[in-house]
């Protein structure tokens, strides 16, 4: 319970009961007139009091249990069901993750909130896509969407956006996309780019190549089709490759002065593929390549010690790591230094599987 004392600060501007139990946020909230930044990460939250709609200097509103680790469920980061009337809050920059709610106004409201920098909205559905995508082309503040439809299988209908906000840099899309969206073309401004569970048929590196500032790029369950082909020259800033659970993918194709610049490559459950990715040998600026979940016969194909075709391929990378649950460095199995951490599990970078 939150001590009712809490309510008396009538100067109080910022307020976090991030990673505490708290289950029910109290109607007495509307007394903190001067609050800008609610916090609710990470607790029991998911409804919160009409009250909170007279906060009229609220400027972030924190509420949702986010969970990281890619392999975990399709539905596993709850957010809060909206009250009708937030779009008052015309001071609100940050707001996640808010639920879209059948029938209700609050994909409308939010294209009403003019200085957000922040969104994300969950359970969207399929016949929610005309509003969403005309309430997001108003907010030309924004620099962080995210978006994620209400199931795995949910169409996620972007294509009636036609003039996204000219300022984001980060965007999440999760959920099922039958047509690539044209308009990330000209997000010139775009650092990171997730694509989960969107199972992409046609190849989206040729949408994504020329973004001037794309920096970071991910896919889970991202894309069905059998190669990924990074065309000459292209993708001149990127530094962080991740591809996970492409479960049709056999081929990766890197051509001459393509991604100069990759540092970090992860590869994960993507069983099909046949081997590391063709001109991965000219990545001179990679200093991490990570496989997880791969088949055996994958794995041997970089082994020194047993005169794997590909070894030769990854030797000039500083580290190069294998396996799901254990991560063993290459050059410390070929050295015969690990065999007393067999079954147990090393996390190398703990936020590797960060999705």
């Amino acid at each position: 319970m939150i001590p009712e004392t809490v309510f008396q600060l009538f100067h109080l501007r910022y307020l976090s009961l991030r990673n505490t139990s708290v289950r029910v946020l109290s109607r007495s909230i509307e007394r903190l007139k001067q609050l800008e930044i609610l916090d609710l990460k990470q607790t029991y939250v998911t409804e919160l009091p009409v009250e909170i709609l007279k906060l009229e200097n609220l400027r972030h509103l924190l509420v949702y249990s986010h969970v990281s680790y890619s392999y975990l469920p399709y539905n596993c980061s709850p957010g809060f069901k909206a009250l009708r009337g937030f779009g008052t809050l015309r001071a609100l920059q940050k707001l996640v993750y808010i639920e879209a709610t059948p029938g209700s106004d609050i994909l409308r409201e939010v294209g009403m909130l003019s200085e957000l920098r922040r969104l994300c909205i969950l359970k969207l559905r399929k016949e929610d896509g005309r509003i969403v995508c005309s309430s997001i082309e108003k907010l030309r503040k924004l620099k962080s969407l995210n978006l994620k439809s209400v199931e795995e299988h949910e169409i996620l209908d972007l294509s009636y956006m036609s003039s996204p906000p000219p300022l984001l840099q980060r965007l999440y899309l999760t959920g099922r996309i039958v047509k690539f969206p044209r308009w990330i073309q000209d997000l010139h401004s775009l650092v990171k780019i997730y694509f989960r569970w969107t199972h992409l048929t046609d190849d989206p590196l040729k949408y994504l190549q020329d973004l001037p500032n794309l920096v970071h790029l991910e896919f889970l369950v991202g894309y069905t089709g059998e190669e990924l082909y990074f065309e000459q020259g292209k993708f001149q800033k990127l530094k962080l490759l991740n591809l996970d659970k492409l479960e049709g993918l056999r081929r990766v194709t890197i051509k001459e002065g393509a991604i100069p610049h990759l540092e970090k490559m992860v590869i994960q459950r993507c069983t099909l593929l046949e081997s590391v990715p063709i001109g991965i040998e000219c990545l001179l600026s990679l200093k991490i390549l990570e496989f997880f979940g791969m088949s055996d016969e994958f794995i041997m194909t970089l082994r020194p010690d047993k005169l794997g075709a590909d070894s030769g391929k990854v030797s000039h990378i500083p580290e190069v790591y294998y396996s799901y649950w254990r991560v063993h460095s290459l050059k410390e199995k070929c050295n015969n230094q690990i065999s007393s951490h067999f079954g147990a599990v090393t996390r190398t970078y703990g936020r590797r599987n960060s999705l």
